[in-house]
């Protein structure tokens, strides 16, 4: 069986890095991390080292972008609190949901 497919905006930020590390240390989950950092600052490094992916992005990219983000994503957890909330990702990729059969 393959290991369920997670992407997590914010993984960085406190919350977020804390589920990641969790999810990472379950070892059942691949784990994609959306940030808008550059992929050298040191909680992204760490998050890769442990095995995550990283895209990088915001939740204010095009629907295009968003929907791009998700394609194979199984979960969507998003600790964004600002520039709209994970209501923007959400809104972005639904399409992209709606194809998968999920809704949220």
């Amino acid at each position: 069986m393959s290991k369920a497919h997670v992407l997590i905006a914010s993984a960085p930020g406190c919350t977020g890095g804390a589920i990641a590390k969790a999810l990472l240390q379950a070892g059942n989950f691949r784990l994609s991390n959306l940030v808008r950092e550059s992929i050298n600052k040191p909680a992204v490094k760490e998050l890769t080292d442990a095995g995550a992916e990283v895209i990088v992005g915001g939740i204010s990219d095009s629907s295009a972008k968003l929907q791009s983000y998700l394609e194979g994503v199984d979960v969507l957890i998003s600790t964004v609190l600002r520039n709209g909330g994970p209501e923007a990702l959400a809104d972005g990729g639904q399409e992209s949901w709606c194809r998968m059969g999920r809704s949220f």
